[in-house]
């Protein structure tokens, strides 16, 4: 893997000091490495969110051109992005959209990284790297699409460090992974991200199965007694997590095609540290090992398990 060798080198220009309502936040990092492991707290500006939608447009559109006619494109662009549900059954869904095919491209991501947004990362985490598991870019950025009530479209609750443990990408040394996802088009109550605050505190079971050529997690115990909240949250506002929060897309309940992207931080371990984090909460130590079901916040465990995950 081609990640960068630290998040300083990363990126290593002074980040800006963010304006607007990100400014009023409290320490982003106090949530993500404290007891809840998330928060919505900082947003893109409408600009931004508009920039962002064309980026990911033009990409969604260029690839149907990539497969199809020019004419098949132009349907696709009078009904939009938000409804490309309503044309999916004149395109083969699955062979479009593999996840190399929503890697938005150097250029697009380097507009990203100059955004205020991004800005407000930095000064809130220091100069931070950009995860890249594919190896396509030096960055990779990605975005998904969620069809009404296409259950496919969405994958099972989990964390994403069991991916790390099971063999997707390289982190590179002394550096902390920070996921962030945002939405670009959804409806209210209807679509978009569970999560369980608090659930990075805890040990879940999990084991690795083969879906779709690699081998994915899959946890080991029942979803449906878990109790995710979906996030109610406007489009361009930044869910900034741990790695090891419990998390998922919620099924499109709505009438419109949910657009979302995402990407994973590398952060320097020391600045952290420096910052007031501690080793327990970097390391994940303290996890609830009570046995039974643990309990930390209100949000329901199952018991420790000491093989964290295991292959099928």
């Amino acid at each position: 893997m081609h990640s960068q060798s630290s998040a300083e080198t990363a990126r290593d220009r002074a980040p800006r000091r963010p304006s607007g309502k990100n400014d009023e936040r409290p320490a982003i990092r106090r949530a993500v490495f404290g007891e809840a492991g998330v928060t919505t707290q900082l947003a893109m500006s409408p600009a931004e969110l508009a920039e962002c939608r064309g980026l990911i447009t033009d990409q969604w559109l260029g690839r149907i051109g990539e497969m199809y006619s020019a004419e098949v494109v132009a349907q696709f662009r009078e009904v939009g992005l938000p409804r490309y549900h309503q044309l999916v059954d004149r395109v083969d869904h699955k062979a479009l959209w593999p996840k190399t095919a929503r890697l938005l491209p150097p250029a697009a991501v380097s507009r990203i990284r100059d955004m205020s947004f991004m800005q407000a990362l930095a000064a809130e985490f220091g100069p931070f790297g950009i995860s890249n598991e594919e190896e396509l870019h030096p960055e990779e950025i990605y975005w998904r699409i969620v069809r009404p009530a296409a259950g496919s479209d969405i994958g099972p609750v989990h964390a994403d460090a069991w991916f790390w443990e099971l063999g997707h990408g390289t982190t590179p040394p002394d550096t902390v992974r920070v996921k962030v996802w945002i939405p670009f088009y959804r409806e209210s109550g209807m679509n978009g991200l569970k999560v369980l605050p608090g659930s990075h505190r805890q040990h879940w079971p999990y084991h690795g199965e083969e879906r779709d050529g690699f081998v994915k997690p899959q946890s080991d115990f029942n979803e449906s007694s878990v109790p995710m909240q979906l996030l109610n949250i406007e489009p361009g506002t930044l869910v900034v997590f741990n790695d090891r929060l419990l998390h998922g897309g919620a099924l499109n309940s709505g009438q419109t095609t949910r657009v979302s992207a995402e990407f994973t931080m590398f952060v320097s371990r020391r600045r952290l540290l420096a910052v007031g984090c501690t080793s327990a909460q970097l390391d994940a130590r303290g996890l609830c090992q009570t046995g039974g079901l643990c309990q930390t916040d209100g949000a329901i465990g199952v018991p420790a398990d000491s093989t964290r995950h295991r292959v099928a």
